[in-house]
């Protein structure tokens, strides 16, 4: 017999289970990751702690992934619905392109934590964006620092580049050179149009509620 559930209820119900162990997961993973890029002189045992946490944590994200994919009954269908999971989680295997395995640590920071309780739209998008321009700048110095011709060279530039570009503002003091540096650089240009179309998205549906209930109370007030 065919299960009645809906495809993505059994999924929802367990995301919301392991909502918060994910979420702190991920903040763990971004700490380490963070430790990596920033702390140069890290001892060779601390080095060794870190990127053994980073392989733990990231096999968990990849189990998590693989039992959600149980979870729903149509499966490719799920798959082709989440690609974008099954793409950040293959990046481990690109060596090159390893470093940018740490989105895949925001994604499940920022997809998990409505469960949690980042609540309002408004503190979600800026949570979001805050993780994200973290997360971007912390990649993109792991390429730049040592680049020749390089404009971004310490984490205050990188923070800076990733505010600029978050924003969509692009002053052009600062920005990537190498083809690791870039990529990043496109998502983030990316997110951040789709930021500035969801913010402006909820404001007009705030003010649509806003007028719509002030119209009622004043229908209602003719009335009476």
């Amino acid at each position: 017999m065919d299960d009645p559930t809906p495809d993505s209820s059994r999924v929802d119900a367990y995301e919301a289970r392991s909502a918060t162990t994910m979420v702190m997961l991920a903040l763990v993973f971004l700490c380490l990751y963070a430790a990596q890029v920033l702390w140069l002189s890290m001892p060779s045992a601390i080095a060794l702690a870190v990127n053994l946490g980073q392989y733990i944590i990231w096999a968990v994200f990849v189990a998590d992934f693989a039992w959600r994919l149980y979870l729903a009954p149509r499966r490719r269908r799920y798959v082709a619905s989440h690609p974008q999971d099954l793409i950040t989680l293959m990046l481990l295997m690109l060596r090159p392109l390893r470093a940018l395995r740490v989105f895949a640590a925001a994604r499940v920071l920022i997809e998990r934590g409505h469960h949690v309780s980042y609540g309002r739209v408004a503190a979600a998008i800026g949570a979001s964006a805050t993780f994200v321009v973290l997360v971007g700048a912390l990649v993109v110095l792991q390429f730049e620092r040592f680049a020749p011709d390089s404009s971004i060279t310490t984490f205050w530039q990188a923070l800076w580049w990733g505010v600029v570009t978050i924003t969509t503002v692009g002053y052009g003091d600062v920005s990537p050179v190498t083809a690791g540096g870039q990529v990043p650089a496109s998502v983030m240009m990316v997110v951040g149009i789709s930021l500035i179309g969801t913010v402006t998205a909820s404001f007009a549906a705030w003010f649509t509620e806003r007028v719509h209930g002030a119209q009622d109370d004043a229908a209602q007030a003719m009335l009476a």
